[in-house]
């Protein structure tokens, strides 16, 4: 399985004007300290129970997109009176099945609800949360090495019409540097009604903001209402009703 990291550079380089001197004349170097890193590794795993032992794994890197960085630099940052630019922190994940890591042909999860998938709008089409529009064509186009990604190529409810499952509170910390973020999805969710076994590939990382307009509200790629900051698309976990979706995301800065 192939894997990605990206890093996120942020350097604290100052400008500095200096009368009546000159520093390639007195040595100072203006090159600042080394760059801070932030690297995102993800965990998604089908457990028995939560926390329980593995049944299948997918692991590696994901990555951070510009809308995380957008939110990072404003979450910082003071507005004018000491106000804020932005106060929401992560909360959720979202889950679905588009990505480019999808294993299952696009014209099998197309087909009939009496295969177990029925998704017709998979993977060009999306319509409210009660059906599709379209009969769908084509293959998933979404990757993981994208930052301009906005949200999932095709969102899946975890229970009806709720699209975010909360992120367990509060987040751990298992060293200096590190922030992690964990999702258990229950036994009778995103697996629901006729859909027994869901071909999960793709999972986006949201702030508290991504609600705020309704739970009916699918996480698509909705410039510029967007509040996924990382994502990753993964070879296919199907979610059934014997098993527990677990997902760890680190964020960790170094």
């Amino acid at each position: 399985m192939s894997s990605h990291r990206e890093d996120i550079r942020v350097q604290d380089r100052v400008d500095l004007a200096l009368r009546g001197g000159d520093d390639r004349k007195g040595g100072f170097p203006g090159r600042g300290a080394p760059p801070i890193r932030v690297y995102q590794n993800i965990d998604v795993t089908l457990r028995e129970e939560p926390n329980g032992p593995v049944v299948e794994r997918r692991k590696k890197h994901n990555i951070f997109l510009n809308y995380g960085r957008e939110w990072i630099s404003e979450l910082v940052a003071l507005d004018v009176a000491d106000g804020y630019f932005r106060t929401d922190r992560i909360k959720y994940m979202a889950f679905g099945i588009g990505g480019t890591r999808q294993r299952i042909s696009s014209d099998v999860i197309r087909s009939t609800a009496a295969s177990g998938y029925g998704y017709t709008g998979f993977p060009d089409d999306w319509g409210t949360p009660s059906g599709t529009t379209g009969s769908g064509s084509g293959d998933p186009a979404q990757t993981d090495v994208d930052p301009d990604v906005t949200g999932l190529e095709y969102p899946v409810e975890v229970t009806r019409l709720d699209y975010y499952d909360d992120i367990s509170q509060p987040a751990t910390f298992p060293q200096a540097g590190i922030v992690r973020f964990t999702s258990i999805v229950g036994y009778n969710e995103i697996s629901i009604g006729t859909r027994t076994s869901v071909p999960i590939s793709e999972v986006g990382l949201f702030t508290q903001a991504a609600i705020n307009n309704g739970l009916d509200d699918a996480p698509l790629p909705s410039p510029p209402v967007r509040y996924m900051v990382a994502y990753n698309t993964f070879d296919t976990l199907s979610k059934t009703t014997a098993y527990v979706l677990q997902v760890d995301w680190e964020l960790r800065f170094s």
